[in-house]
């Protein structure tokens, strides 16, 4: 028997075992990769609700500075990075019963859709009427 010289180079299944481990590597990474950039859409919709409901408080403090904060319950649509968002705003004497103090609870809530999925930010606090409102 002649003795045998050994053979360079890799075999077929070396090769495809190689490819298919690289490549469901790669496909992990792009899952990853497209999940984060999914989470980062989110966190700029909420920032960008969040934005607009501070800038609403902005205004309510204003007109509370000058008396004119009045309990309300309205809803209203505006525009969440070129989407479509409701807007609710509750505004109630804190505590009815207490003529000295003039505290005013304000909710506001905006909700849109996103990738079939409700999304909701709310804004809670107080605000002081500075002169009785009539």
């Amino acid at each position: 028997m002649p003795p045998t010289i050994p053979k360079k180079g890799f075999t077929l299944i070396e090769l495809v075992m190689a490819v298919s481990i690289l490549s469901i590597g790669v496909v992990l990474v792009l899952r990853s990769f497209l999940s984060s950039s999914g989470a980062l859409n989110v966190i700029g919709d909420r920032l960008s609700a969040i934005e607009i409901l501070e800038g609403k408080v902005s205004a309510l403090k204003e007109d509370a500075s000058a008396g004119a904060l009045k309990e309300a319950n309205t809803n209203d649509r505006v525009d969440l990075n070129n989407r479509k968002a409701s807007y609710s705003l509750h505004i109630s004497k804190l505590n009815p019963d207490d003529k000295e103090t003039n505290i005013e609870e304000v909710r506001l809530g905006l909700s849109w859709q996103e990738d079939n999925k409700g999304q909701e930010e709310i804004l809670a606090t107080y605000i002081e009427n500075k002169k009785t409102a009539s």
